[in-house]
């Protein structure tokens, strides 16, 4: 075909100018693709697709029909499909063709229909044409021109579609401030800052362009909802869309006029002109069928945003902590929460009340209060997502009127409205809920009267209320919806609070109000404020003190998580108030985690009843039903949850709140089945618990188990010099399997002659966390430190031993520039000859066998509990250099790491002198590798791990000492063999590595060949054989040694040493399982536990 022929003869010319680009042959492509359809116009804006456009945009009069994507001439288009770029394309655009100018590939949604080649080059560097093409590729661009693009008929795919388009914009407005500077004062970079000022003051600009892509989404997916055809039958366009966002939603419908109305950047504009047209297609009829109907059995938007924000972006759902919260746990608590109204309150008509209660507000600036009558049940979800908990109160309510529908709508308008609240950080989901709350009131039979709106706020919840003055258009709208949040915090009587709070220990909202009021301390003050309520309360709530002391934790992070700051929010506004109830579903970690017993201790202080429904599922735990069934998590995440329900009775006259506590096991289903029959009076609890000191537990303990265990010493007590592992932040750097092999690591990072991009790559691939380059963070940048380093003559000896696991010393590069956190005050007494005892201070998991004894320094993950780190306890303490040189000590001192009080009870119960060195002859001196050999003993033993497992999940290990020195003597001597069993590694070796091959470890399996031996496989065809089965099956703490020994050197040759070593390891595991056997053994002819003094 002449076209064609005329296309190729273009490029050809092209091609012999010896400095064509992929823009060179635009016009060319330009001109064939008109050429083929007069009524089209192929449109390329170099500025538009410099900034995440295809190259053209295809349109045919007013409507655009597609895309193209065009590649340097001859590019590989398979690897151009796996790129980022196209996937983004695929994944929100109808209808594209890629092409490298001679080949064309057609995608239908993401799909691909099929190809046309129309020349390949020869050897001499020119166009050969292949004419049999010709038809196939004018077919293609006439199906492409025509394409009428399928409708979208399923909320699944209509949430899909509407993430890639958000993918697209996210991403241009990411490009637009990487080109701009600040000073270019765009309107995108106004909006930012005043995100910034009102809303998140630690918002970036990756988080700002989510938050405006999700804006446009989701106010045209609003205004598609509420879109009615005018009389001129004129369809659902950019410019009419704003008009259509409903008006209970005066934020939003302000807000996107701004973003997405005729000011509309023109570099973003395209693509979201294709997200109207792919809404204008959407059948809106089928996507409201397809969302359920009024019955109240079903959320209107079941998992929508959930599909939205896993196809947009899965890390931004878990640092909100997003996640759908299933209606049977909704009910559970909108029941309980109704009932206790009732019954503690004296509320007949519950959550329906319309009872008022007076109170004193502000009334201008000079302070002048006045009194005003205000509804008395004053309903807040202070993490409303998509107002799944306010949809569930507007349909109990509803249930009150059922027989008196004449009177629904004025209810609604005099009693619902004004006291139903909903705060939202996301503006995706805030729009969600405006969407969903106002189809269900319309649903019920309520028609929204001009200037009614929804009582839902874009807001931080967990930001200090403040009034704010907006400083230009746009920060005037979010400042009015900031404003309006900051006085339901501080003026509303609140009285219920709902909710499914966010949790995320990664916390971003590190406000300072928030975190103060977390410490004991209010620093919101506003004039009179105290005077807005009948019985404010003096702050007396601090999660970080228990007992008024502070909780002495090293790293107390767990208490900074975003739910426990919900929780404190939430127990703030209660106390403000003065009584009330609060229903949350949370995570499960504070119920007896050490960390939250001060938060314990404030919450039952604060409430008179509190009421626990544990509904496991921690598979971090590896939770299963007391019967050996299977448990399962009532959403799709790994942390454990529970339900509980706060009470604060209006006259009470207690000191501590009652907890009433309930398991609930079993698989999902069966959870969901429960709950959606049940609500707290039909509870019936498994313990009535009077939490005490010194933990405050809300969990039940066996009582006789614990005063016996607690009689014990704890650890921390005995041997009180501590540190966690080594943070380094890079592992995969500083860590090496020899020295020689770390030694030419290092060389190589720091090498001058090796590019930082090439560096970065090599040690770091290209995944990044947050604004930093991969493998930077905000301390630490790999540019810098190259350079700091090379400075340094005495890099070469600074390469230790460190224990990465237990059973897995390697090598590592342990200098200051190199790792974040190398604790080196306490780690350096490793450096010297020395002992020290590996274990945790709590486990999520029900087995106890976090435990390890090491002669080198240790990382942090040495023992991998989901509660926390490891925490090493060095035998000897030796002097700094610094009390060297100040003649203090002399380089040879050492201190024992024990306390004093601690020695002389056990000393003079045993009638032996303490000799501060080493062992003693347990006749008449005793020395601290006795204490240590002894409490290594008691660590490892079944009877002491099973008997005491529940409290040893929450603190520190406790021993029990006797004074009976024959006992004291046999557990020491075992555990000393024991200790240096898993020091030295010196075991039998029993197992043979039969088979000759490349010995590169590459899968690992075991296989067994009868009921106590197998074969350990590095890989198809060798093996390790006589292995037993108990060594496979050997766990400390989170590692099955043998298993995660090997898979952590997957890809590597093992050399003789290692094969030789891991043998050894083997036997020592052997001699492992039979020590800890004779220590029961000593324990059972000694009487057993608990051991008496």
């Amino acid at each position: 075909m002449k076209v064609f022929n005329n296309y190729l003869n273009e490029l050809n010319k092209n091609l012999q100018l010896n400095n064509a680009t992929e823009h060179t042959h635009r016009t060319a492509l330009k001109i064939m693709i008109e050429t083929i359809n007069e009524e089209i116009i192929a449109t390329n804006e170099p500025k538009r697709s410099d900034f995440g456009a295809p190259d053209f945009i295809i349109t045919q009069g007013q409507h655009s029909i597609g895309y193209v994507e065009a590649k340097d001439i001859g590019e590989n288009l398979d690897d151009v499909e796996q790129s980022e770029q196209l996937t983004r394309y695929l994944t929100s655009l109808d209808n594209l063709i890629l092409t490298n100018y001679l080949e064309f590939r057609w995608y239908v949604q993401g799909e691909f229909r099929y190809s046309a080649k129309i020349g390949k080059f020869n050897r001499n560097g020119k166009i050969e044409i292949v004419t049999h093409e010709y038809k196939k590729l004018k077919d293609l661009l006439e199906s492409f021109f025509a394409l009428e693009t399928p409708k979208v008929t399923s909320s699944e795919l209509l949430a899909s579609r509407m993430a890639g388009y958000s993918k697209l914009i996210h991403d241009i407005i990411k490009e637009i401030f990487r080109s701009e500077n600040q000073s270019d004062a765009s309107s995108i970079h106004k909006q930012l800052e005043a995100f910034r000022e009102i809303l998140i003051n630690t918002l970036n600009p990756d988080e700002f362009a989510d938050m405006y892509a999700q804006t446009i989404c989701y106010g045209l997916f609003a205004s598609r909802f509420n879109f009615k055809k005018s009389v001129n039958d004129e369809p659902f366009t950019r410019m009419n869309a704003v008009y259509s966002i409903p008006k209970t939603n005066p934020f939003l419908r302000k807000m996107f006029n701004h973003v997405a109305g005729p000011e509309l950047d023109e570099r973003i504009a395209w693509v979201v002109d294709d997200l109207v047209k792919m809404f204008r297609e959407t059948d809106i009829t089928q996507i409201l069928n397809d969302f359920g109907n009024n019955s109240g059995k079903f959320d209107p938007v079941l998992h929508f945003y959930e599909t939205f924000l896993a196809s947009y972006d899965e890390k931004l759902r878990e640092v909100r902590g997003v996640y759908y919260t299933p209606e049977s746990v909704v009910s559970y608590i909108v029941e309980s929460v109704d009932t206790v109204l009732k019954s503690s309150f004296d509320l007949a008509d519950g959550l329906a009340d319309t009872s008022k209660v007076r109170v004193n507000k502000i009334e201008s600036e000079k302070g002048k209060r006045k009194t005003e009558d205000v509804h008395r049940v004053q309903i807040l979800d202070p993490a409303t997502g998509t107002g799944t908990f306010l949809h569930s109160v507007i349909n109990k309510i509803y249930k009150y009127y059922e027989n008196n529908k004449g009177m629904w709508s004025g209810y609604v308008s005099e009693h619902l409205l004004p006291r139903l609240h909903g705060f939202e950080i996301l503006m995706a989901s805030y729009a969600v809920t405006h969407m969903k709350l106002s189809l269900l009131l319309q649903e019920l039979g309520y028609k929204f009267e001009s200037p009614e709106r929804l009582q839902v706020y874009l807001t931080n919840t967990l930001e200090k209320p403040n009034e704010i003055a907006g400083t230009n258009l746009f920060t005037h709208w979010l400042a009015e919806e900031s404003n309006s949040a900051s006085k339901i915090k501080t003026h509303n009587p609140v009285m219920v609070i709902v909710g499914n709070p966010p949790y995320s220990v990664n916390s971003v909202n590190t406000g300072e109000w928030i975190i103060k009021l977390l410490k004991g301390e209010d620093t919101y003050s506003a004039k009179a404020i105290d005077q807005t309520f009948k019985s404010p309360e003096k702050l007396i709530s601090n999660y970080f003190k228990v007992e008024g002391k502070s909780l002495g934790e090293a790293n107390p992070k767990n208490l900074l998580d975003d739910y426990v700051k919900f929780i404190r929010f939430s127990q703030w506004k209660i106390e403000r108030t003065g009584y009330g109830v609060l229903g949350l579903i949370t995570n499960h970690g504070y119920l007896n985690n050490p960390t939250f017993r001060g938060m314990r201790e404030s919450l039952l202080k604060t409430f008179d009843d509190i009421y626990i429904i544990n509904l496991h599922g921690n598979s971090s735990r590896k939770e299963t039903s007391p019967d050996g069934t299977v448990d399962q998590n009532v959403f799709d995440i790994k942390q454990g949850v529970s339900i509980a329900i706060f009470v604060k009775k209006q006259y009470s006259q207690k000191q501590h709140g009652t907890v009433y506590y309930k398991d609930l096991w079993g698989r999902r289903q069966e959870k969901y089945e429960w709950l959606n029959k049940n609500n707290i009076s039909s509870t019936n609890w498994d313990n009535v618990l009077k939490p005490s000191s010194p933990h405050y537990l809300f969990t039940p303990q066996d009582l006789k188990k614990e005063k016996e265990y607690l009689n014990g010493y704890k650890l921390d007590d005995i041997m009180p010099v501590k540190v966690t592992g080594i943070k380094t932040h890079r592992d995969s750097l500083v860590f090496g399997f020899t020295e020689e092999e770390l030694h030419r690591k290092i060389s190589d990072f720091m090498n001058p002659n090796i590019s930082d991009d090439e560096t970065r790559f090599k040690f770091f691939g290209t995944t990044a966390k947050g604004n930093n380059l991969a493998g930077d963070n905000s301390e630490w940048k790999m540019a810098q430190k190259r350079k700091t380093i090379y400075k340094d003559d005495n890099w070469k000896n600074v390469i230790e031993e460190c224990d990465l696991k237990p059973y897995d010393k390697r090598y590592i590069f342990y200098h200051n520039d190199a790792i974040d956190r190398p604790k080196r005050k306490i780690m350096s007494n490793m450096l010297r000859t020395n002992l020290a005892l590996v274990t945790v201070r709590q486990v999520a998991e029900d087995e106890f066998n976090h435990v390890f004894a090491t002669d080198s320094m240790i990382n942090n993950r040495y023992t991998l509990s989901n509660r926390g780190t490891a925490f090493m306890f060095p035998l000897y303490i030796y002097p700094t250099k610094e009390e060297i040189e100040n003649n203090l000590f002399t380089e040879d001192h050492k201190d024992a790491n024990f306390t004093e009080k601690f020695v002389n009870e056990i000393s003079n119960a045993l009638n032996l002198k303490y000799i501060s060195d080493g062992k003693g002859d347990l006749q008449r001196t005793i020395g601290p590798m006795d204490f240590y050999n002894y409490i290594y003993a008691i660590l490892n033993s079944n009877l002491y791990r099973e008997r005491y497992v529940s409290f040893l999940k929450t603190d520190y290990p406790r021993i029990q000492f006797s004074s009976n020195i024959s006992l004291f003597k046999s557990l020491r001597d075992l555990g000393e063999q024991l200790m240096k069993n898993h020091v030295e590694v010196d075991g039998e070796i029993t197992t043979s590595f039969p088979v000759a091959g490349d010995n590169i470890v590459k899968e690992v399996n075991f296989e067994s060949t009868n009921e106590h031996l197998g074969k350990l496989f590095i890989n198809k065809c060798q093996y390790f054989d006589n292995v037993p089965i108990d060594v496979w099956n050997y766990w400390v703490g989170g590692y099955q040694i043998s298993s995660r020994w090997l898979k952590d050197r997957v890809g590597r040759k093992l050399s003789f040493n290692e094969l030789e070593y891991f043998q050894k390891m083997v036997g020592s595991i052997v001699k492992t399982i039979n020590l800890t056997q004779e220590i029961d053994q000593v324990l059972k002819v000694y009487g057993g536990l608990p051991i008496k003094m």
